[in-house]
């Protein structure tokens, strides 16, 4: 193992993405694909997951938020060449709006444009996504709370690396921002088609965010922080950008609690056993509950 991958417990800063991924430590992504899906998931989606848009989105976002004067010069928009007065088919006849971009013209431009941009090292990104990746960290700078948490006194992008006592397992976070004096808070920004509190209470269920602020929190308490906030920072990807701060409940929490430790658990009898199974491998009995058997009777 190389000497400078981290295996300590404790609080990062200025820690890359990559030396970030080294660390042999549990991620809140994998426990939570073993918890929700199955431990074969988890392993499967740990080597074959595909960068999403959300993804992209959320990174970003970090760099409007957290290095405004860097991301003009990371992110530069693609021209409209589909517009062009010049753009025309091979006949001379202008295409129509679906086609506009298949155009030997328009091809020929953008392999020109990303040519130059290369270069440079900046991502090419449309218009509509370089507003909005602005337009959010704008937002979530002037926000009355939540800008709180990335001024003076804060870690940005700070990883934290704890122990469970109960399984043994050494687990890690990379938090957004971490505010470790006073009332210790961490912070996980993120992007959403609607902030709307409604909205956002399904998608804390559908996306396992609950997991997530048991887990964080979990890390946090166990590197040293006592009684630890963990805060969900939504910025809606749409103008005017607002944004909305959360916190999962008590009820919430002590449900995530009782998850992320029996996930841990399936964790480590896993890699004991050196066995990842899916659904299981023998017949399984399926039995509708009270609930089901009226709705059917009922239809």
């Amino acid at each position: 193992m190389n000497k400078d991958v981290v295996t300590d417990p404790g609080i990062y800063r200025e820690m890359s993405v990559q030396e970030y991924d080294l660390i042999p430590a549990v991620r809140r992504t994998f426990l939570w694909d073993l918890y929700h899906q199955s431990p074969g998931h988890a392993i499967y989606n740990s080597t074959h997951r595909k960068p999403k848009k959300a993804w992209d989105d959320g990174t970003m976002v970090h760099t409007s938020l957290l290095q405004p004067e860097e991301f003009p010069r990371q992110y530069v928009v693609m021209p409209p060449f589909e517009k062009d007065p010049e753009n025309v088919k091979a006949d001379g006849a202008a295409p129509s709006p679906e086609n506009a971009k298949r155009t030997k013209f328009y091809q020929a431009k953008v392999k020109m444009f990303e040519g130059m941009v290369e270069s440079t090292s900046a991502t090419v990104v449309t218009q509509a996504d370089y507003d909005m990746a602005y337009g959010i960290g704008k937002s979530v700078r002037e926000h009355e709370v939540a800008s709180r948490f990335f001024k003076r006194g804060t870690s940005n992008e700070a990883v934290v690396v704890a122990r469970d006592p109960e399984t043994d397992l050494l687990m890690k976070i990379r938090c957004d921002c971490l505010v470790e004096g006073g009332m210790p808070t961490a912070a996980d920004v993120k992007t959403a088609a609607s902030a709307h509190p409604e909205h956002f209470r399904h998608a804390v269920k559908k996306w396992g965010y609950y997991f997530q602020d048991s887990f964080y929190r979990k890390v946090l308490r166990l590197a040293g922080l006592k009684n630890p906030n963990f805060l969900f920072i939504v910025g809606e990807k749409a103008p005017p950008y607002p944004v909305s701060v959360y916190e999962c409940q008590s009820t919430t929490g002590k449900l995530g609690d009782l998850h992320v430790a029996k996930a841990l658990k399936r964790y480590k009898q896993c890699a004991a056993a050196g066995e990842w199974p899916f659904y299981g491998s023998g017949i399984q009995t399926i039995e509708l509950s009270d609930f089901d058997l009226r709705e059917l009777e009922d239809g």
